[in-house]
């Protein structure tokens, strides 16, 4: 994972325990040496700092360097893509066209989704709730596609 990618996720890890504070995704910015994220955030307010879901991210800062070309990016589009479209279809052949080595990425793919499938039912997490659950249904489709 990248740098950015492990921010992202220790991000969630921040919001999930409940710590909102900005000063506490700075700390982290700086221990993993990354110095443009202000990007991942939806909310700057003090107390209320969090990063960005899938959905809320949809087609913004994909492609390219740094985070916006990691798996972690094309998973999240993926589940904006399957929340939008309603069909896990539309993820599945967003990853399998756009990720590359999909084949060989597909269990860090299903480790992720199964990741963000764990943000479901947090009671201060509600805006997770749909990500969470497209997660879910997502992975079980990556499982059982044989294309």
């Amino acid at each position: 994972m990248t740098a950015s990618e492990r921010l992202y996720l220790k991000g969630l890890e921040l919001e999930k325990n409940g710590e909102l504070r900005a000063g506490a995704y700075q700390e982290f910015a700086k221990d993993f040496g990354v110095r443009e994220y202000a990007f991942m955030f939806a909310k700057t307010k003090a107390n209320e700092v969090r990063f960005k879901t899938g959905t809320e991210f949809k087609r913004s800062n994909l492609g390219g360097d740094n985070f916006a070309g990691s798996l972690m990016r094309h998973v999240l589009f993926a589940l904006h893509e399957t929340v939008a479209k309603e069909n896990a279809r539309e993820g599945v052949n967003y990853l399998s066209a756009e990720v590359k080595d999909y084949w060989g990425n597909r269990k860090k793919i299903i480790e992720i989704l199964g990741y963000l499938n764990r943000l479901s039912h947090i009671d201060h997490m509600p805006h997770w709730e749909v990500d969470a659950e497209a997660a879910h249904t997502l992975a079980g489709a990556i499982e059982n596609f044989n294309a």
